[in-house]
């Protein structure tokens, strides 16, 4: 049995709403098709980010360690948008939050999905960081150093935003993907990505 870790990264802030009132039953749908399509042992886990105070109150990261797909589809269903404030995001606490905190298994094949519309904050140097201090280095070394691929997916078009997307997906041997239909572009990066790594049935 082939064992795949799979992390969902994903912006739901107010402006992510078209975005996830559609996603909701259909990345459970894509989670059930994979398993039926190839023999997988597969979790998944998930890092909603939203913003610091004072541009967000609700909170900066929710993480859920990977999960049983049962499991993790009670989750998917209890997400809303809600909040951001300006238009840069904590991308960076989203990814390295979501990365350190998912109990990846040993010898897994590791992906990551990042998903939202808005830029990062914090740009390529020290002195320019998050609101938090996190910088662009330390959630590229987490991504490195737990030997997982990040795909990013923008459902926008903010050109800084895709500027910041596609560095961080290059940085992990991903790819950026622009789509407005994104939950395709999952399951074709996936069935992708895995074609020469798991057992179709």
């Amino acid at each position: 049995m082939n064992k795949l870790d799979l992390l969902f990264v994903v912006d739901v802030t107010g402006s992510m709403g078209n975005f996830i009132s559609d996603a909701q039953h259909r990345m459970k749908g894509i989670l059930d098709d994979l398993t039926k399509e190839y023999e997988l042992d597969m979790r998944v886990g998930l890092s909603l980010y939203r913003d610091h105070p004072p541009q967000d109150n609700s909170f900066a990261t929710a993480t859920y360690k990977l999960s049983k797909i049962d499991d993790i589809k009670i989750i998917i269903d209890q997400i809303t948008v809600d909040g951001g404030g300006d238009i840069p995001e904590c991308v960076l606490d989203g990814i390295y939050d979501g990365v350190t905190n998912a109990k990846w298994r040993k010898n897994s094949k590791r992906v990551a999905f990042l998903i939202g519309d808005a830029p990062v904050h914090g740009m390529m140097s020290q002195e320019d960081c998050c609101q938090c201090g996190m910088v662009w280095g330390t959630a590229v070394e987490a991504l490195e150093s737990n030997e997982v691929t990040l795909y990013s997916i923008l459902l926008s078009s903010n050109v800084e935003a895709q500027d910041h997307f596609r560095k961080l997906a290059i940085y992990s041997g991903g790819t950026f993907i622009k789509a407005t239909d994104a939950i395709a572009a999952i399951f074709n990066t996936l069935k992708t990505e895995l074609e020469d790594y798991i057992i179709k049935r």
